[in-house]
This record gives C-alpha cells, structure tokens and sequence, in this order.
C-alpha cells in the first residue's frame, strides 16, 4: 500500500544518513564529552597523536566534518599505528559517505576494517554495506552479523533492520538495545527520530 512506499521512501533517504548517524568513535556520548573537554584544556602543541585520532573521531558527533578533519590533519603529522591509520580511514569513509562518495566509502570502509578493534569493526562492516548498497541499488548482499557489540552496533543494526524490513522493525532493535544499554541517551532519541518518520 502507499504508507509502506512512503516509508520505504523516507528509509532508504535516511539509510543515505546512516553515515552521519554512526558514529565515529567507540565511547559512549558521555565518555567522548569527557574526552573532548580532557584534550581541548592542553596547548595543541602538547597533543599526542592518540589525542588527535581521539579529537578528530569526537569532533565528528560534537563539532562536525570540518573540525574532524582539521584534527585528522593534525594526528597525520604524526607516525601513527596501523591501527591509527584505520581509525582515521573510518573517519574518512563515514565522510565519504556523507558526502555521498559511496564508492570511495566502500573502500575505505574495507581497508581500515581490518585494522579496527571490534566495535570500530562493526561500523566499518555496516558502513560498507550501506556504501555498496547505496553505490548500486541492484546490488545485493546479505547484512553484517554480529554478536552483542555495543550501542554503535545496534543503532547499525536497527537502520538495517529498517531498511530491509521497515521502520518498526528498527524500533524494535533500538528498544530491544534500550534494554541492555540503559544507560545510553543515543538509543532513545534515535527511536524517538524513527517513530517520527511513522508519524507516531
């Protein structure tokens, strides 16, 4: 019926979102608060590399696109670890694909998973699929599956339950994650953004 076009409509523009949903970095909103006002009270000059990955990954949620690259700059100036670097490629695919260069999403997303520790992991593997999916339409592959791997990864979850099934689907991931992670504000407010969507 129309409702469900509608719907499927709006998900597959919000799936386009996904990448500024997901988020870059694998602390809580709470922790990477703490992070940021911990790295902005030292003198730039005194910032670690580690300090800069870790700016450049919060300035993604709190500051935006332009701010995480200035940071990502910044930590490049330095000799990073291979686990960096994929922190930072990360980065840059989640703004790839904001930008909607999903190719270029799609590889870099590939090229730090690897690289990424698990929750890191789970962003890279989703966001991929989400790239793939969005560079070509007519391309099918099954979703990532991954065990209980923390908030980032059910708000993953619950956009891909939402764009291959609908939007009550993905409510149903995000209060089924309320549950385990009760104290995370993230998961809430985007149940609240979906049921919007629904009109409910």
């Amino acid at each position: 019926d129309g409702d469900d076009d509608r719907e499927q409509m709006l998900f597959y523009y919000s799936l386009r979102d996904a990448f500024t949903v997901l988020p870059a970095s694998a602390l809580s909103s709470l922790d990477m608060r703490k992070e940021r006002a911990r790295i902005k009270a030292m003198a730039p000059s005194s910032r670690s590399a580690e300090d800069w990955v870790t700016l450049a990954e919060v300035n993604l949620d709190f500051e935006g696109r332009d701010a995480a690259r200035e940071a990502a700059g910044q930590a490049r100036q330095f000799r990073l670890t291979r686990a960096q670097e994929a922190r930072l490629d990360l980065l840059d695919a989640l703004m790839a694909g904001a930008d909607q260069r999903y190719a270029k999403a799609a590889q870099l997303f590939e090229r730090a998973a690897p690289h990424l520790d698990p929750s890191r992991r789970v962003m890279a593997r989703y966001g991929g699929y989400y790239a793939r999916s969005l560079a070509d339409p007519s391309h099918v592959e099954a979703p990532p599956v991954h065990a209980d791997a923390g908030v980032a990864a059910a708000i993953a979850e619950a956009l891909t339950a939402g764009f291959l099934v609908d939007l009550k689907a993905a409510i149903a991931v995000l209060e089924k994650a309320e549950r385990r992670y009760p104290d995370d504000p993230t998961l809430p407010a985007l149940r609240a953004q979906i049921a919007f969507l629904l009109d409910d």
